[in-house]
């Protein structure tokens, strides 16, 4: 009771759950599994659970330890928990899976193959990494000879989804060559053609095999992992090093896992060793749908469901029906289109607690918020599907619908707009700007797409290329970039010179105005101009060479501010989205310096060429100014958020 800032503050918020969130709240000991649809509530759930277990047992807040997916659900969490019980809320053990297996590789460096102060790799060293790899290494299966880097998107992602799943290189050669056995043993089954592709295949894991043993060799190499790694590294410890996961099992007696359909097999490992010490007692209380699954590999969510039964026998399982966000025509909408899932029709029904939990799965959600708050426009109107022939007339059908709704009086931060990938956004975002529309990216958009930066980007090779090849036409159009407040008149003018004396712009403005008085083409730029533009040019190559004398984040800095860009920047009416792109590419330069400090201008733009080569994001902050601006997020971003 001591950890409770007040009992009628947890008392009032008790009083306001239904029927199955209360006993849910209430199930303090053994395994619990509670199935949450969206908008059921399940994050008070899990908020009041974790504040009860402090009301009616005696355990220390640091014994608590809760994960999630995202530091956003975490810190929501928190905040909530401390809404109840006060500063005790900071003591429980709220994160990610991720944050807390790397507070485990921090605090004990010495169960780990890694440098005491490694930080995972970035995208974009997996990409290098990985394309070395694949240059150096005889391929056949997965290195076309004309397109060697053609399945390394692939390859990237299989080595991504192994770890993920917890499989090593070692667990990984024994599943090919069960497969590869399998398939010799029963070759008289399948068709020519088809016993042919199977063997293909196997050559091709193989080959993934091969990379994904180099790749582990050059990290332990390096002494860094990758994100991926930090969870697999974790498991293998807790499974090695007996002590080790002795001491987490003595600090830790209850365990709250969030969106539990998304959790891979390493996750669950993680929660499955820290609790094997209770057995099939455990405290351990999981929430989740499969229906919402974003995470997994398709259809594979179920099965997280279903194995926390097998795995817990005596399990208690509590199904949330009531849902409070949407109306009941969208639940009714999305059970129509749930209920052909086949995740549901490939189980054994013979096992009671599989079929009893897969009938849970199928029931409609029932809608508490039309009683709530009834809302007449929505529940008239039907829910209406448009097919168009393509996404540029998609794109523009969302454009003027949104823009109906906005003329007719719906605010535009009512409005969202969700779709399935990130580069989905571009061209919707595109149609927005034509018709008018402020919007806003949820989770922030690529500032490789926004002008702004690739202004900044093309300035830079600009500066480099002045080392080697002169490339006039981008010089030119450096030249009228806004922030230099050169006179694009007198630009243009020395343009037309140049081109009368078949010279490049930098060849003039290095022979001098001399050039052009014998041209006798002083009519066309005076002194004046031309000196304006030169000497503008000469601070262009002092820039360049000043890259080899500072820490590329100095040069960073120096340059733009003596290319007077922040003052440029302050006069803009969209002042704080521009200089939130400018921190957010700074941020992404001070990564890639941190990891060498040798890193100079010629690496940065060859790294950037390597990120837009392979679709990699440098993503802008998201300033979460939602105030008149339609919200754009993928489903990924959209889940969970408060619209």
């Amino acid at each position: 009771m001591a950890y409770l800032k007040s009992t009628s503050t947890f008392n009032q918020a008790y009083q306001q759950l239904n029927t199955e969130q209360k006993t849910a709240v209430d199930t303090l000991e053994n395994p619990l599994m509670v199935v949450a649809g969206p908008g059921t509530g399940k994050t008070q759930v899990l908020t009041m659970r974790i504040a009860n277990i402090l009301n009616k047992t005696d355990a220390d807040p640091a014994t608590i330890l809760a994960l999630t997916f995202t530091d956003s659900a975490a810190k929501n969490m928190r905040d909530r928990l401390a809404q109840l019980i006060g500063p005790t809320a900071y003591y429980v053990n709220i994160s990610t899976f991720h944050s807390f297996c790397a507070d485990v590789i921090r605090r004990y460096p010495e169960y780990f193959p890694i440098a005491r102060n490694s930080e995972p790799l970035t995208q974009l060293e997996k990409f290098e990494i990985i394309e070395q790899l694949i240059q150096k290494t005889k391929l056949n299966s997965i290195k076309p000879l004309n397109m060697p880097l053609y399945y390394l998107r692939e390859i990237l992602s299989g080595i991504s989804d192994l770890k993920r799943e917890g499989i090593n290189p070692d667990q990984f050669q024994k599943i090919i060559e069960q497969d590869a056995s399998r398939i010799e043993q029963n070759q008289d089954e399948y068709k020519p053609a088809q016993l042919s592709q199977q063997k293909k295949n196997i050559d091709k894991q193989r080959e993934l095999l091969q990379l994904y043993q180099l790749y582990q060799q050059e990290l332990r190499l390096r002494q860094r992992y990758d994100f991926d790694d930090m969870i697999m590294l974790v498991v293998e410890a807790f499974q090695e090093h007996e002590l080790l996961l002795r001491l987490h099992q003595e600090q830790l007696h209850y365990f709250l896992v969030d969106e539990y359909q998304d959790t891979n097999s390493a996750q669950n490992k993680v929660v499955d060793l820290l609790a094997s010490y209770w057995g099939d007692k455990a405290n351990i209380c999981v929430v989740g749908d499969p229906h919402q699954a974003i995470f997994r590999f398709q259809g594979a969510s179920v099965e997280n469901m279903l194995g926390f039964v097998d795995r817990y026998s005596q399990a208690t399982v509590i199904n949330l029906a009531q849902g409070y966000r949407c109306t009941q025509k969208i639940y009714d909408s999305a059970h129509t289109l749930i209920k052909n899932n086949a995740l549901n029709q490939n189980h054994a029904q013979d096992d009671l607690a599989k079929s009893k939990l897969l009938s849970l799965l199928n029931q409609p959600l029932k809608s508490a918020a039309d009683d709530h708050h009834p809302s007449p426009n929505i529940l008239k109107n039907p829910i209406k599907v448009y097919s168009a022939p393509t996404q540029t007339l998609e794109s523009i059908f969302v454009a003027k619908k949104i823009k109906e709704l906005i003329s007719e009086g719906t605010e535009p931060d009512e409005i969202a707009v969700l779709y399935r990938y990130n580069s989905d956004s571009v061209e919707i975002a595109e149609a927005l700007t034509k018709w008018g529309i402020r919007y806003e990216i949820e989770g922030g958009d690529d500032i490789l797409q926004r002008e702004f930066t690739n202004q900044l980007l093309n300035f830079f090779k600009v500066l480099l290329d002045l080392r080697t090849v002169k490339e006039d036409q981008l010089v030119y159009q450096v030249l009228h970039y806004p922030w230099f407040d050169l006179d694009s008149l007198q630009v243009m003018k020395l343009g037309r010179v140049a081109g009368k004396l078949k010279l490049s712009l930098l060849e003039v403005i290095d022979r001098g105005y001399k050039a052009i008085e014998e041209a006798q083409l002083e009519a066309v730029l005076s002194e004046s101009e031309f000196n304006q533009i030169s000497e503008f040019v000469n601070k262009l190559y002092d820039w360049s060479s000043l890259d080899h004398k500072l820490l590329f984040t100095t040069w960073f800095e120096q340059v733009l501010k003596e290319a007077k860009i922040f003052e440029w920047l302050q006069a803009q009416p969209n002042y704080a989205d521009l200089l939130n792109e400018l921190n957010s590419l700074y941020r992404q330069v001070k990564s890639m310096v941190a990891g060498n400090r040798q890193f100079k201008l010629a690496d940065f733009l060859q790294a950037v060429e390597v990120m837009r080569e392979h679709n990699l994001q440098i993503t802008v902050e998201d300033l979460n100014i939602k105030q008149g601006a339609v919200s754009l997020a993928t489903v990924h971003k959209a889940k969970g958020q408060e619209w």
